[in-house]
C-alpha cells in the first residue's frame, strides 16, 4: 500500500488535526524536532515558552520565535550564535 503525505498549514485552532483525523491520518508536528534541538541550545528549556523575550547571553535581537523561524544555515554560521552554543 502506498503512503500518501499531505501537508496542512494554518493558524492554531483552525482544524488541521481534526481534518487529518477525519481522513484517518496521523499528525506529525514540524516544530517538535526543532524545539527538541533548541532545548539543547537555550539556557533552560522553559525559554521555549518565552518566545518574544531576548535570550540572555545571545545577540540582542535573538528570541526563541526568531530561532524557530530561522534559516538555520545562516543562524548556525552566525559567529555570535556559534560562540554561545560552544559555551553551553
Amino acid at each position: 500500500m502506498r503512503t500518501l503525505l499531505i501537508g496542512l498549514c494554518g493558524p492554531k485552532g483552525v482544524g488541521k488535526s481534526t481534518y487529518a483525523r477525519s481522513l484517518g491520518g496521523v499528525t506529525l508536528s514540524f516544530a517538535t524536532p526543532i524545539k527538541e534541538m533548541l532545548k539543547v541550545v537555550l539556557p533552560h528549556p522553559a525559554w521555549l515558552d518565552r518566545k518574544e523575550e531576548p535570550i540572555p547571553g545571545f545577540p540582542e535581537h535573538i528570541t526563541v520565535r526568531k530561532m524557530l523561524q530561522a534559516n538555520f544555515e545562516s543562524l548556525i554560521n552566525d559567529p555570535e550564535f556559534r560562540k554561545n552554543v560552544k559555551t553551553r
